[in-house]
């Protein structure tokens, strides 16, 4: 009988060791988890921020290198060119396709022309 009860205490003894380290192996899984489910998302977070800030700068670069319409010294840069900019006669990047178009407009116009004032005034 003695040794019976030596065995039941035993295997449940087995049987508590065996619990705990399965319980310690899920938690180790779960933080596991847990851990890599931060750092993949905090990556996610860092490239948005990094898309936040460069569209910034973007949008930035766009606006601020700008000059008025009417500080040119040709003064016909002024008057083909000053309602480009919109109110404030501002030339920027991004105002830079209707200044383009404006040029070409001017450029053809002259070469129709055909005459020496109108070469000059084209360049």
């Amino acid at each position: 009988m003695v040794k019976s009860q030596k065995l039941r205490r035993s295997r449940g003894a087995t049987l508590m060791l065996v619990r705990v380290v399965v319980l310690v192996i899920v938690v180790v899984v779960g933080v596991a988890f847990f851990w890599f489910s931060q750092i993949f998302g905090g990556g996610r977070e860092l490239s948005h921020a990094n898309d936040a800030g460069v569209m910034s700068v973007a949008k930035a670069a766009l606006r601020n290198p700008k000059k008025d319409a009417l500080q040119f010294d040709n003064p016909d840069v002024g008057t083909n060119f000053a309602l480009l900019g919109g109110n404030p006669r501002s030339l920027n990047l991004m105002t830079y396709n209707r200044l383009f178009a404006q040029a070409l407009i001017v450029a053809l116009n002259a070469r129709d022309e055909g005459t020496a004032d109108a070469a000059t005034n084209a360049k």
